[in-house]
């Protein structure tokens, strides 16, 4: 999927911090939100020098979007790729400043990588953050209305955002289950899991909600999820099940698990988180014994760097298997 130009100027920015670097331009990384009004036209008067804020906000309501704003702008002068870019950054942020009663798609989506990026940092603002995942909840529910297919949106979105959505989804609705906010993580699985690709991840957070209430069918769910994977081969997607099975669940799902999961390890950071879930799993089950041995296994391992690759003939890791499957 092609990114949208703003959201790559956001990746830019977010994701590779300390620019610009060599081949890069100031602005390219410059955070426009931090700018003054009255900044930011200075940069733009710089490209169109009779562009000021009354001459903006004329031409700003004849448009839906900055796009089509900047398109305007743009279209007799004899800009070079890198001034056009510039002159859309500019041109965006402006509209997004003094435009506010014109949302639109491009708007939200910054303002959701915006408010997803200070998620992610642990500073975000709870209401707002709630307030932007209502609105993509009504913008789903309004195209399912309207006969048109709400996972042509969802790409849309994905295309201007340079966060993940689907990833940032998963994990708010996750956040909320470990929060006891069942009804609302209910709510939000019911508006986006049948239009998301990855459906497994979003099934598992369905067992997981379906735990709170009804654990015995959960285990019977979480068993037919998992043959239906197994397949797949996902360590990821493994090792978040095995952290919810080492602290719930029936015991020999986790063990059947774990099994499939060591010879998926390619680092020695896999191979240690796996330990480590293997010890939570005994701690739950109170196999003191069988806790202190894993313990001291990463004990003995804890110099190893966490990228050496793991030899999968490894004695250890076909003990370790052995060890599981004689628990």
């Amino acid at each position: 999927m092609e990114m949208e130009r703003k959201a790559l100027y956001n990746t830019l920015r977010m994701h590779l911090p300390g620019f610009p670097q060599e081949g890069q331009q100031e602005w390219q990384t410059t955070n426009f939100r931090e700018l003054s009004i009255e900044e930011l036209f200075n940069q733009l008067q710089r490209f169109l020098p009779t562009l000021n804020k009354k001459v903006y906000i004329t031409y700003g309501e004849m448009f839906d979007s900055p796009e089509e704003l900047c398109e305007c702008f743009i279209a007799d002068g004899a800009f070079t790729p890198q001034e056009q870019d510039n002159i859309y950054l500019l041109v965006f942020e402006i509209w997004r400043k003094i435009l506010t009663h014109k949302p639109c798609l491009s708007i939200f989506c910054d303002e959701l990588d915006h408010q997803i990026h200070l998620y992610d940092e642990g500073s975000e603002n709870g209401l707002v953050i709630q307030d932007l995942i209502t609105q993509l909840q009504t913008m789903v529910e309004t195209a399912k209305d309207s006969g048109e297919d709400p996972s042509k949106l969802m790409q849309a979105i994905e295309s201007q955002c340079a966060n993940h959505l689907e990833s940032f989804i998963y994990d708010y609705i996750a956040e909320q289950v470990d929060e006891d906010q069942i009804d609302y993580a209910q709510e939000l699985l019911d508006s986006f899991e049948s239009i998301l690709t990855d459906q497994k991840w979003f099934q598992f957070l369905r067992i997981r909600v379906l735990a709170s209430f009804d654990y015995r069918q959960a285990d019977v769910v979480l068993r037919d999820l998992i043959e239906v994977v197994t397949n797949e081969r996902d360590l990821e997607f493994n090792l978040q099940v095995l952290e919810f099975l080492a602290g719930w669940g029936d015991p020999q799902l986790f063990v059947g698990l774990a099994i499939e999961t060591f010879p998926l390890v390619e680092t020695e950071s896999d191979l240690q988180e796996v330990l480590t879930l293997c010890g939570n799993y005994y701690s739950r089950l109170d196999f003191d014994d069988k806790e202190k041995t894993i313990v001291s296994m990463l004990k003995d391992r804890q110099c190893i760097p966490f990228d050496t690759p793991v030899d999968k003939s490894d004695d250890l890791v076909k003990g370790l298997m052995e060890y599981l499957q004689n628990s």
